[in-house]
């Protein structure tokens, strides 16, 4: 963030630095250069740099807490200021322990937003390029105000998520930004946030064009570098809808948009500026721990050769002069030799010691840079990644609507199935996919979408999905594939089909299309006998039914769809097919991959 006002940032980081240590009941007097150690199991550690030449200086605070069982937390405060540069970041690494049971084995607890940044946000005006960064979201209540929102969204150095959300008619405009206040409350400091008003938001819509607006009571993201020309582009910005916001538990929306926020914080590197300054001080910490495991210097015993004859004049002299280095008096010719030897043995003592020091020290800033340079590449890398994951998306909306005319052809080659293809198909291809796990939680509660696809699974597990689907390309597959069932089921009811859910896919009926993301090769139709013989691998995929269909709660489903085939997640649909005796199917579970012979 860059700091705004007349009071300097250093003072003010000094400050607030001291109140958190002393709100922790930590020593919050020495807050100089150096190590110090604060608490029983806890150190600050301080280093500063001021690059040559430029008027700057660079300071950070570094705290590592040691909780019970060996539990590290760290807390980094760094704040650099000179010229025109106010700026202020700061990070908090948590354990790798630091976890919950998810809906599929660990995942991290959420981190609360640290007291310093909510000290910070709350004495000062702080912003990340035109965003406006503070602890409650911001109201847009002017056209002008709209204008410096546009600002903030499209300004190419913004670093941080803008959260853009609009007005709910009938709703008190208080209690509204109350309720995004809470939702937003985990993000504070990792993302700017802002509320539209009935009258601003049209405007809002107008400016910036369908593809990046937003709907009445809606939450939408926008992650840095947004191009309103770039109609693809838009797919990186997602959205909460109103019925996401208002049907979904505040828990589940804080964990949705906090990941996300976290995601952005943690994969976008730091302003160029603030990068470089935060390798210097690497550095300089390295530095400073190098000089901590370098033993004290041992003076060596009296090891001198017989000195040459000296007169009496010049040994007389070289005491006097000695005696006025050092500063003491009346230093006897064998006190100032002793005490030359020993100066002479300490200094052959450190100069012996500090050759591998500073041999250690240029291996540890090796290291740094091999570091730097991995970062720097993992940024390329995630920026390619983006942009590959933009084009899958593009090109998977083109399969789609390629799967729709293929079902229009197949209509006109068999006229005789026009009836029956004509219900479904053509209409579910040619329907907006949703583009988030959100927005297909959305889909199973609209009852004319897929009145025969009934979906039990647990919400949780199926949102944190969406972490790892930017651009919604899961989202759109699991449509596909729910839009097929819901054909299944139809044809089924209406006696036009007599065979299973597989032989529907591998045998379709004339006229009938099966789109890509549902084809036969994604389907499995029975679990291996390992599946069926482990009880872990088995209670997995007992999953939730209606009562009716098993006079059980719950039913053990082999039959599903790979989302994706491969990879850390492998996201899968478990599916029961009730059609015959109950006119449905029962979807049991969306989520990443389950137990199987390959899971450690």
């Amino acid at each position: 963030m860059t700091i705004h006002g007349e009071r300097p940032v250093e003072v003010l980081a000094r400050e607030v630095v001291e109140e958190w240590l002393r709100h922790k009941k930590l020593d919050f007097r020495n807050l100089e250069p150096g190590e110090h150690k604060v608490g029983r199991d806890t150190r600050l550690v301080v280093v500063e740099h001021h690059p040559r030449g430029e008027g700057l200086h660079a300071r950070r605070y570094r705290l590592e807490e040691t909780k019970p069982g060996g539990v590290r937390w760290t807390t980094r405060l760094t704040h650099a200021a000179g010229g025109h540069t106010s700026l202020l970041w700061l990070d908090v690494e948590a354990p790798a322990s630091h976890q919950e049971r998810g809906p599929h084995g660990p995942r991290l607890k959420m981190v609360a937003v640290p007291r310093l940044a909510r000290n910070i946000l709350s004495e000062v005006q702080a912003t990340d390029g035109p965003a406006a960064l503070g602890p409650v979201p911001r109201i847009v209540a002017s056209e002008d105000e709209v204008d410096d929102l546009i600002k903030a969204l499209v300004d190419p150095n913004r670093h941080v998520p803008v959260f853009v959300a609009a007005h709910v008619s009938g709703v008190d405009p208080e209690k509204w930004r109350d309720h995004v206040a809470s939702v937003l409350s985990d993000t504070t400091g990792m993302a700017a946030a802002y509320v539209l008003t009935p009258g601003t938001a049209p405007l809002f819509r107008e400016a910036v064009g369908s593809r990046y607006g937003i709907g009445e009571g809606s939450l939408r993201t926008y992650l840095p570098a947004v191009d309103l020309s770039d109609a693809v582009d838009a797919r990186r910005h997602r959205v909460l809808s109103v019925g996401a916001m208002v049907s979904l538990s505040d828990g589940l929306l804080q964990r949705l948009v906090w990941e996300g926020a976290l995601r952005a914080a943690v994969e976008r590197p730091l302003p160029r500026e603030a990068q470089r300054l935060e390798r210097l001080l690497d550095r300089e910490e390295n530095r400073l721990f190098s000089e901590a495991l370098a033993p004290a210097p041992v003076v060596p015993p009296l090891d001198l050769p017989a000195p040459s004859p000296v007169s009496p004049a010049a040994l007389d002299t070289f005491t006097a002069r000695l005696t006025t280095i050092l500063g003491e008096v009346a230093l006897s010719p064998d006190d100032a030799l002793a005490r030359v030897a020993a100066l002479v043995g300490v200094a052959r003592s450190a100069a012996a010691q500090d050759a591998p020091q500073r041999a250690a020290l240029a291996r540890i800033n090796d290291l740094q840079g091999d570091l730097e340079q991995a970062q720097d590449e993992l940024v390329e890398v995630r920026t390619l990644l983006e942009d590959e994951k933009l084009d899958h998306a593009v090109t998977q909306d083109e399969l789609r609507e390629t799967d729709a005319r293929m079902a229009v052809l197949r209509q006109q080659v068999a006229p005789e199935q026009r009836a029956t293809v004509d219900s479904a198909v053509v209409r579910a291809s040619a329907a907006q996919a949703p583009d988030s796990m959100a927005a297909l939680l959305e889909c199973f509660q609209d009852k004319q979408r897929w009145p025969r696809v009934i979906y039990t699974g647990d919400h949780k597990t199926t949102l944190g999905l969406q972490a790892h689907d930017d651009v919604g390309t899961w989202a759109a597959r699991v449509s596909d594939i729910c839009d097929t069932l819901q054909h299944f089921a139809d044809l089924v009811c209406s006696r036009t089909h007599r065979g299973s859910l597989h032989t529907y896919l591998s045998s379709p009926p004339p006229g009938v299309s099966i789109p890509s993301a549902a084809a036969p090769g994604k389907f499995v139709p029975v679990e291996s006998e390992w599946v069926a013989n482990n009880t872990k691998a088995k209670r997995e995929r007992t999953l939730p039914v209606p009562p009716e269909v098993t006079g059980s709660p719950r039913a053990f489903m082999q039959a599903h769809y790979r989302i994706q085939q491969k990879g850390m997640i492998s996201p899968r649909l478990y599916l029961l097919d009730c059609t015959v005796d109950h006119g449905y199917v029962v979807v049991g579970y969306i989520g990443p991959h389950l137990t199987n012979t390959k899971t450690s």
